[in-house]
């Protein structure tokens, strides 16, 4: 989905904090995900969609990453320029979040950050293939370091030889699958749903001719490999694992929009192999309502098999197939400013 941005000043004299801390013009969405979002590793804000956003630093010896606080690694954060606007991706506690991304947000104890895109939901109901064992046997994820905030057109960014081996990445992701539907309060992943997400995105990919390990990173900034993710909804409804644009495939009814939820539902528990096909195939290859916002298309039309052209697409699945500005610069365009690095740090493991 693609959201309208806005620009919130706030005044220091209105909202007293240290006398040496200065509060910063911020660009804000008009929904974003309730809870800590965080802008850059440096500083973070919570989530006030009727209100003013006061951005605050992080506390001594911590950073913010995938809107959460963590512990700073030994050294500090790792260098790079902090974003311009407020992180948010995937489905998290509150509200489900952005547009075509999603982006990745955690948090408040009810569905606060919900799917985070939105594609079409075509209809590609084929049963996923058996549960794979591969996921066991997957070597380790490599030591990975803290999240990098990328700037820039994305030619200097992680190059696809750098990106972990999907077993890699599967391996890292899947633990975080196991509870990601918790934050929406619904019953967390079964190990054949778990099983049935891989199988999607390991057919849908081959036969879309995309990276399997980018569907995968994509689809974990949406929703956290939740099954059981909200649908956002904005002028058109983004349901599913992908959060697909103007789609259908949804094990959970409920629907949130710009960070409240607007029409309570129910999920389904298991959640059929057939559904959760569709909703990896409406991200990747789109639905008869819409498919040009599709990570498949989108890529196809960059015309480039490179690690730039995927972060690109990244950009485009988060707001829109035309929002990349004529300057190439990728932390642009709307929704969430850091979309495209945060799919890029997945990709090397280092969210």
């Amino acid at each position: 989905m693609f959201f309208t941005t806005i620009f919130l000043a706030a005044s220091a004299a209105a909202f007293p904090l240290s006398s040496n801390y200065s509060l910063p013009t911020i660009k804000a969405r008009e929904s974003c995900s309730p809870g800590i979002n965080c802008v850059g590793t440096n500083q973070w804000f919570l989530c006030n969609p009727t209100g003013l956003a006061i951005v605050q630093p992080v506390a001594p010896g911590m950073i913010c990453s995938n809107n959460q606080m963590i512990a700073a690694p030994v050294g500090g954060a790792a260098a790079g320029t902090i974003g311009s606007a407020p992180h948010t991706a995937a489905p998290s506690a509150a509200a489900p979040s952005s547009s075509h991304a999603p982006a990745t947000t955690q948090a408040p104890a009810s569905p606060s950050a919900a799917p985070t895109s939105s594609q079409s939901a075509r209809s590609s109901s084929s049963a996923a293939p058996a549960p794979s064992s591969s996921a066991a046997a997957a070597p380790a994820p490599a030591a990975s370091g803290a999240a990098i905030s990328y700037t820039g057109d994305g030619s200097s960014w992680p190059t696809m030889d750098k990106w972990l081996s999907f077993d890699q990445l599967w391996t890292k992701n899947s633990a975080v699958m196991q509870k990601s539907c918790s934050q929406y309060n619904e019953a967390n992943n079964s190990d054949e749903e778990i099983a049935a997400i891989k199988s999607a995105i390991t057919s849908v990919a081959q036969s879309a001719n995309i990276d399997n390990r980018f569907v995968l990173a994509i689809m974990m900034q949406e929703s956290k490999g939740c099954v059981r993710v909200p649908t956002t909804k904005y002028s058109v409804a983004n349901p599913g694992l992908m959060q697909g644009y103007a789609g259908s495939a949804s094990c959970n009814s409920a629907i949130w929009s710009s960070g409240a939820l607007v029409t309570p539902g129910t999920a389904q528990n298991p959640c059929p192999s057939d559904t959760v096909t569709k909703m990896v195939t409406e991200g990747v290859t789109g639905t008869a309502a819409s498919s040009e916002e599709a990570l498949g298309p989108l890529f196809k039309g960059i015309g480039k098999n490179t690690a730039q052209a995927y972060f690109q697409t990244a950009r485009k699945y988060n707001s829109g197939p035309t929002s990349i500005p004529a300057n190439g610069e990728l932390s642009s365009g709307g929704s969430t400013s850091s979309y495209a690095s945060d799919v890029a740090n997945r990709l090397i493991g280092a969210m």
